[in-house]
């Protein structure tokens, strides 16, 4: 499931998803799930996704592209 903007939508294989730069968005999977993620620019977005799954405290406003 992908939550983007306040609406929530089953992402099934084979779709794809856009969302738009400063939409707030969020995905979970009950089981399983294989995907690709673009970001374009990226903005460091491999790095904040390696310090937020280490446990870091990330200032996650440095990682936002409106916010620079």
């Amino acid at each position: 499931e992908v939550t983007a903007d306040g609406r929530t939508a089953r992402v099934e294989p084979g779709m794809t998803v856009i969302v738009p730069p400063g939409v707030p968005h969020a995905f979970i999977s009950a089981g399983r799930a294989r995907f690709l993620n673009v970001h374009a620019p990226s903005y460091g977005f491999s790095e904040y996704l390696r310090r937020v799954d280490a446990g870091d405290d990330v200032d996650h406003a440095a990682y936002d592209s409106h916010a620079v």
